[in-house]
């Protein structure tokens, strides 16, 4: 695999910088030859821009929107209204624009850091209400601009539209402006920043159309206005065809400058700095580790913005939350498989409260943060993610409970959690003692609960009926990295990447155990195929119709429920999948395939499963098992009786602690809509009648009303 580190490193020898552009010149690779497996990539490095775009056609990421074509003038005026609360200041203008949540984490303190310096600034807020906003420019007695819309959006219209809004404002000034992510703070004034007509960063050694230019500070002045306009419209273009994705901004960037042939002027590592020099402008910041205060490489940024004071956005949002927040709970699935089953199950046990819930896709849910009713949000995991929606939670009145669905089958779950969800939730429910004690190791004890796993209340309290027919050996894969629903590896580990940033050994560690493990369920199959029935039943992660084009005769089974085919299995096998613990859960013989020892310690399969190494050890253990009915899979598997296994009540009694001062739901539910893509609507989907026949297994009698795609409004009836 080509390695970007080898032209950085090249860099830093010769004297230039490892990751900024010297000028504009200065991008592409000058010491080593690149080469990705993606055909676009490929293409791109060889400029052949139309081949770039054939290779990506019918794509669903940023390669959906990415195109060296010259967009013509587009209607601006279209775009959700904007209200000016506050004009914006004469001068050279520090310009911030996010949403409600974001300007809560990290733009209060940005734009206090400005103002101690004197500089001119306007605060842009999207899917807002500007009253926090308000507090802190009031506290920061000077005149700072503020203007709001509400496109009811999310981070991908946030990011982009936010430069048809730049071009406008430029119509209206002479004066500069900086455009500035908010996740920054201004360690000088920003007014030293050059003035000139277009200025960015600019990166060396990218791959990646979007990862040519820096989006992060981006200069203006009137002069620069043909080239901000082209941008915009290339924004606003995307926009009208419901195809903004993230890093779409940094694309248009690149490809208008390619077009309009406009001289960039790049930004140096003073005035866009991610070392945190003394001397340094703007210190900005990014990817996963920004959530997090023990990073060493972030901690003089984290010691200055501690140092910053500002309102509390809490004291806002708990004040709101009291007045406004009722009795319903909000419960969001990412994956049908995985969420549904136990979500309806703790759904079941809040109607019996008496408390509304909403039960639906995670897009829609989170969508609708700040739209729908305040309310208590049940969040599956607790990562980067869903700690940003979290933030919108609580900026928004609700109260916010977090679980780490994820986190069951690890044996250090601590990587896949925010240190920020942490913080900003009222409550987080664990599964186990272990689980809560590694937590508390690292974030202190005060929010960590024992619930136990709902998905084991589940399997365990609920009657399952098992798939009949002939026996079988079911093989539950998960290999969502080498077999992606994204593409290659490497596509898949960048999607990878908004939940959790792994380093390149990570990486590395992560594709040499699915290879490593795919090296013996292969063999295994086509060992157990001439004997017995064999289903495979891929993640949803996974690119399902690999499966059925390596094993044309095989069963190959995807979306419905893994537990009636784990239950119906005379064996399950698996490599290090919280299937096995689920397996065991329902008493179903297991057989973990470990082959690399160093990516199986990260897991707790071992302590439940049969684990082997290699595929002559596996067809030992099965062959004994399957014809003697003898060996490890034989012995009496009691294992999961040393967890709690009352999640899905204990969540709910919870929830329902949580809510017992808030208002009766008044029955009048806001919601908006949300569309999505056919990826995120095979991870969950479910229809009115599958999801009652779901409930009649859990004996909920209670009324489901259906309010959007996937997405039921549940109550308890009561006797007239």
């Amino acid at each position: 695999m080509f390695k970007l580190e080898h032209e950085w490193d090249a860099r830093e020898k010769a004297g230039l910088p490892k990751y900024h552009s010297v000028d504009q010149t200065d991008i592409g690779f000058r010491f080593t030859e690149p080469s990705s497996p993606d055909a676009g990539i490929t293409a791109f490095l060889q400029g052949d821009y139309d081949a770039m775009e054939a290779a990506w056609k019918g794509a669903d990421d940023v390669k959906i929107c990415t195109t060296s074509q010259l967009i013509g003038p587009q209607p601006l005026h279209e775009l959700p209204d904007v209200e000016t609360i506050y004009e914006a200041p004469p001068g050279y203008l520090a310009w911030l624009a996010c949403d409600e949540q974001y300007f809560a984490q990290f733009g209060a303190k940005f734009l206090a850091t400005i103002a101690n310096h004197g500089d001119a600034a306007h605060v842009h807020l999207m899917d807002a209400d500007p009253t926090y906003a308000k507090e802190v420019i009031t506290s920061l007695n000077r005149p700072i601009g503020l203007t709001v819309e509400q496109p009811m959006a999310g981070p991908s219209y946030y990011h982009s539209i936010r430069f048809c809004r730049l071009a406008q404002l430029m119509k209206t000034r002479s004066d500069p402006i900086a455009l500035l992510d908010v996740d920054a703070l201004a360690n000088r004034p920003v007014s030293d920043l050059p003035t000139v007509p277009i200025g960015m960063r600019m990166r060396p050694g990218r791959l990646e159309p979007w990862n040519q230019c820096n989006a992060s500070v981006v200069i203006a002045t009137p002069e620069g206005q043909t080239y901000f306009d082209a941008v915009a419209d290339y924004m606003f273009y995307f926009w009208k065809r419901n195809q903004l994705r993230w890093q779409i901004d940094q694309a248009a960037l690149f490809f208008v400058w390619k077009r309009l042939g406009v001289h960039i002027h790049t930004l140096n590592v003073q005035e866009v700095d991610y070392d945190y020099q003394d001397d340094g402008i703007v210190w900005c910041n990014s990817g996963r580790t920004k959530w997090y205060d023990n990073d060493p490489s972030r901690n003089r940024y984290a010691v200055k913005a501690a140092t910053v004071e500002v309102p509390s956005a809490m004291t806002t949002a708990r004040a709101k939350r009291e007045q406004s927040v009722e009795r319903i709970a909000y419960l969001s699935c990412e994956l049908t498989s995985r969420d549904l089953d136990n979500r309806l199950l703790i759904a079941s046990h809040l109607c019996d409260m008496g408390i509304i819930v909403l039960l639906g896709h995670f897009w829609g849910v989170n969508g609708n943060i700040g739209r729908a009713t305040p309310g208590c949000h049940l969040f599956t995991t607790a990562n980067d993610v869903q700690a940003r929606a979290m933030q919108k939670a609580v900026t928004t009145g609700n109260y916010v409970i977090a679980t780490d669905t994820e986190g069951l089958p690890l044996a250090n779950p601590i990587q896949n959690v925010s240190g920020i969800a942490v913080s900003l939730c009222d409550k987080f429910l664990v599964d186990s003692q272990s689980h809560r004690d590694l937590l508390a190791e690292r974030f202190g004890d005060e929010k960590f609960t024992i619930t136990g796993s709902p998905r084991l209340d589940y399997l365990v309290n609920t009657p399952i009926e098992p798939i009949g027919g002939d026996p079988y050996v079911l093989f539950n894969t998960g290999l969502g990295i080498i077999n992606s629903v994204w593409g290659s590896p490497l596509e898949a580990l960048q999607a990878m990447g908004g939940a959790m940033e792994l380093t390149e050994a990570e990486a590395e560690l992560t594709v040499k155990a699915e290879t490593a493990a795919l090296d013996v369920i292969s063999p295994l199959i086509r060992w157990l195929a001439p004997q017995t029935r064999v289903v495979i039943r891929p993640h949803p992660s996974e690119n399902a119709q690999a499966w059925r084009n390596a094993f044309p005769v095989i069963e190959v089974v995807e979306g419905s429920s893994p537990y009636p085919w784990i239950k119906g299995a005379q064996v399950v096998i698996h490599a290090n999948s919280t299937s096995g613990i689920e397996a065991a859960a329902l008493g179903t013989p297991a057989l973990n395939i470990d082959p690399v020892a160093e990516w199986g310690e990260k897991f707790v399969i071992k302590d439940y499963n049969c684990s082997v190494r290699s595929a002559q050890e596996a067809q030992h253990v099965l062959a004994a098992f399957l014809n003697e009915n003898s060996g490890p899979l034989a012995e009496k598997n009691d294992r999961i009786a040393g967890l709690p296994l009352s999640g899905a009540i204990n969540t709910a009694r919870h929830i329902a602690e949580t809510l017992k001062d808030a208002k009766p739901f008044k029955g009048q539910f806001r919601w908006s809509p949300v569309d999505r893509g056919d990826l995120h609507r095979s991870k969950f989907s479910v229809a009115k009648e599958e999801l009652k026949d779901r409930l009649t297994h859990i004996n909920f009698s209670g009324a489901v009303k259906p309010v959007d795609d996937s997405t039921f409004l549940m109550w308890k009836q009561t006797k007239a």
